[in-house]
């Protein structure tokens, strides 16, 4: 395997406002890349992570001896965030990304100011994953910090995966080892002082922009980051999703007292039926394997364990069939807590109120209804419960 080297330098001056970046690039003989690079000017929030968002403004041929060079730089009042990337031979795309994959991203970040040198070397078919810079600007190190986090926790979270044996939790299995892969990222982006770091953090997150189960993390980037940065244009766009009022409940949040009609045809507020010291509301549905399993290994027995220390469940179904939901209700031994549903399949009222669209998913509340914690299962969920009732929280 050969080795990409890619020597970046980047001049600045007020007399000058031509910039150029020039670099040297080695690809093996029988390569897929094509021989061209972009640079790419992410001009916006979720341009950062994002395919064919970001603004090309330059590219270059590589040459027969590796060299190419980026001409058309202007001259930049403020630091910003670029791409270079390379895409496969007859990609019609120039700004098209890979994430799925982070040791096969095909870009390298880069924190371009107009004054310092920028420096760095990296692997042809793995770009995000390889490159280093040499001599880094402070904000350029935080970019090399991210991405040995993100490649660290990317290797825990397979390695994860390929540990899961029992397919009945295979699911929600997964979605944990997401979850502990983005904390990673989300740790970076709450220590960092480099907006732009932050930010990319922010966004390599959930490329997909899906952040239903960490709107806390959402909420509280925009709070860290408006303060001191409120002018920078990443910053408004966040606290603009961050304040829409389309985020999940958080936790310091409180549940809606919504009005369930239950299994055995009662209907109760909500609110009403709350454990004395805590209770989980529980997301769940006849047809959703791992919401079936955690019911039978996971639910009974916490619930035989501790429910009459003030620990109860409310589980509300996202079922259509009444049928199909009460057979279940009784295989799975979940008749001993509270069961509600308005059989409405997806458009469940309750769901629908709380923002979330996905299940296995729950919250845990004290006797008020305020939620404390959330999208905890398993052996976790045991545990907190345990801890929660023996601390006489």
């Amino acid at each position: 395997m050969k080795w990409l080297l890619l020597v970046l330098i980047g001049l600045f001056s007020a007399c000058n406002s031509s910039q150029r970046i020039l670099g040297e690039l080695e690809i093996r003989e029988d390569s897929d890349w094509d021989s061209k690079v972009y640079l790419l000017d992410t001009k916006s929030l979720d341009a950062l992570a994002a395919s064919y968002l970001s603004e090309v403004i330059d590219s270059s041929l590589i040459t027969e001896d590796g060299t190419f060079e980026f001409k058309n730089l202007e001259t930049v009042e403020n630091p910003c965030l670029y791409l270079i990337a390379i895409q496969k031979k007859g990609s019609k795309y120039k700004n098209q990304l890979e994430n799925n994959d982070p040791l096969k991203s095909n870009y390298i970040p880069v924190i371009y100011d107009g004054i310092s040198p920028i420096h760095l070397i990296a692997q042809a078919d793995s770009l995000f994953s390889t490159f280093r810079f040499i001599d880094p600007s402070p904000s350029n190190s935080e970019l090399e910090k991210l991405r040995d986090i993100r490649i660290q926790a990317y290797h825990e979270y397979i390695n994860e995966i390929r540990s899961l044996e029992n397919e009945e939790t295979t699911i929600l299995d997964e979605e944990i080892a997401k979850i502990h892969f983005q904390e990673s990222m989300m740790k970076f982006a709450e220590d960092t002082n480099n907006v732009l770091a932050g930010m990319l953090a922010y966004r390599l997150v959930s490329p997909e922009n899906d952040y239903e189960r960490v709107p806390e993390f959402v909420w509280n980037q925009c709070s860290k980051w408006r303060s001191s940065q409120p002018e920078n244009q990443f910053v408004t766009q966040l606290c603009k999703i961050a304040n829409s009022r389309k985020l999940p409940l958080m936790i310091g949040g409180e549940v809606p007292d919504f009005r369930l009609p239950m299994m055995n045809s009662d209907t109760f507020n909500l609110r009403d039926i709350l454990a004395d010291k805590l209770t989980l509301i529980d997301f769940w549905g006849s047809w959703c394997a791992p919401c079936r399993y955690e019911n039978r290994n996971v639910l009974v027995p916490l619930w035989e364990e501790t429910h009459n220390m003030g620990f109860g469940i409310i589980a509300y179904a996202l079922d259509s069939s009444k049928s199909n939901w009460t057979k279940s209700i009784q295989k799975d031994g979940a008749d001993r807590w509270y069961q509600a549903s308005h059989l409405k399949g997806d458009e469940a009222p309750l769901m629908n109120a709380c923002k979330i669209t996905t299940i296995p998913a729950n919250y845990l509340v004290d006797n008020q209804g305020k939620i404390i914690a959330k999208n905890l299962h398993g052996i976790e969920l045991q545990e907190f419960v345990r801890d929660y009732l023996k601390n006489g929280q």
